[in-house]
C-alpha cells in the first residue's frame, strides 16, 4: 500500500510537470510560429538584465525602469511551469524599448496591419496603460498605438488608442465586455490602420464587441521615433501606469485572425486538477498491470 502511494505521488508530480511544460511550450511556440516583430516574455530574474526580445533582435530589448519588478508569478506559471512576469506599481514602473529610428519595424502607416497581444493581471487600482508606442512624455500627444484599459462597472474594459497623422485627434476604441481584476487574462487587438471597422478585439481567446468612442479609426496613424513602453505612458505617473502584472507581450506587423488568437490562448491552457488525477490513475493502472503480468 505504501509503495502504491509513493508511485501515485510520483506520477501526479510527473503529470503536473508535463502539463506545465506543455502549457509554456504550446503558447510560446504558437506565438513564435506567427512571426511577431518582437516578443518580450518578461521572465528575467533580475531587473538589471535587459527585457529580452525572444525573436532575437537585440535592438528591441527593453530596460526595466524605476524599479519594475521581476520574478512575479506568470500567466503560464501553473502546474510546475517556471514562467514569471513583470510587476508594476501603478506609480512609475515601466519597461522601455528604444525605437530604432525612422521607418523601423515598430512604425506603422495607413493600411498596415498590427496585432498587440499580452497577458495581464490587474490589481485593485485605477486602470492604466498596458503597452504602446509614443506619448511617453507628460505632455506628449504622439501616440502611434496602445493597448490600455478603462474602468467598467465591476471590472476593466479593453481599449485601443492612437493619434492621427495630422496630430490633431485621438482615436479610441473601447470594449463592451469587461474582464475581472486579480486574475490573469489574455488580451489581443488586431487592426488595419485607416479602416475603423477592421478592429478585432479578444479577451481570453474570444472575440468581443466594442465601438470607437473617440474618432472613427479611419485616420492614418502618427509616426515618430518615440519609444515603445510596457506598463506606462504620459511620463509614468499614477493613473497611467499599470498596477499589477504584465506577461508575454508580442507585437506583429499583420492583423492576426481569430483562429490565430484562439490558437495562442488555447496553447496556454492546462487541464483541471481532476484531469491530472485521471492521468495519474491511468498511468498507475498501467504500471500495476505490467507488474501483475
Amino acid at each position: 500500500m505504501e509503495s502504491k502511494k509513493i508511485v501515485s505521488c510520483l506520477v501526479a508530480t510527473f503529470a503536473a510537470s508535463l502539463w506545465g511544460a506543455n502549457a509554456q511550450a504550446g503558447y510560446t511556440e504558437a506565438v513564435i510560429n506567427d512571426s511577431p516583430i518582437a516578443y518580450w516574455r518578461l521572465g528575467e530574474s533580475v531587473n538589471t538584465d535587459p527585457a529580452v526580445n525572444a525573436m532575437g533582435n537585440a535592438a528591441l530589448n527593453g530596460v526595466y525602469t524605476n524599479g519594475a519588478a521581476v520574478g512575479s508569478g506568470g500567466a503560464l506559471g501553473g502546474f510546475g511551469d517556471s514562467d514569471t512576469a513583470a510587476g508594476f506599481d501603478a506609480n512609475d514602473d515601466f519597461v522601455a524599448v528604444t525605437d530604432p529610428g525612422t521607418g523601423s519595424v515598430l512604425d506603422f502607416g495607413n493600411g498596415d496591419g498590427i496585432t498587440l497581444e499580452t497577458w495581464v493581471l490587474a490589481g485593485n487600482i485605477p486602470s492604466g496603460h498596458v503597452v504602446g508606442k509614443g506619448r511617453v512624455g507628460a505632455s506628449d500627444t504622439d501616440l502611434s498605438y496602445a493597448i490600455r484599459t478603462g474602468s467598467g462597472t465591476t471590472g476593466l474594459k479593453l481599449e485601443f488608442m492612437y493619434r492621427n497623422a495630422a496630430d490633431n485627434a485621438f482615436h479610441l476604441w473601447r470594449s463592451d465586455t469587461e474582464f475581472t481584476k486579480l486574475a490573469y487574462h489574455h488580451l489581443a487587438i488586431s487592426f488595419t490602420f485607416g479602416t475603423g471597422s477592421s478592429l478585432a478585439a479578444y479577451i481570453d481567446g474570444a472575440a468581443i464587441t466594442g465601438s470607437w468612442v473617440l474618432g472613427s479609426g479611419n485616420d492614418a496613424p502618427i509616426q515618430t521615433n518615440a519609444n515603445f513602453w510596457i506598463g506606462s505612458a504620459v511620463g509614468g505617473g499614477f493613473g497611467t501606469t499599470w498596477g499589477g502584472r504584465i506577461d508575454e507581450v508580442a507585437i506583429y506587423d499583420e492583423a492576426l485572425t481569430p483562429t490565430d488568437i484562439l490558437n495562442h490562448y488555447t496553447g496556454a491552457s492546462v487541464p483541471e486538477p481532476a484531469a491530472l488525477g485521471l492521468l495519474a490513475c491511468g498511468l498507475i493502472g498501467c504500471a500495476s498491470r505490467r507488474r501483475r503480468a
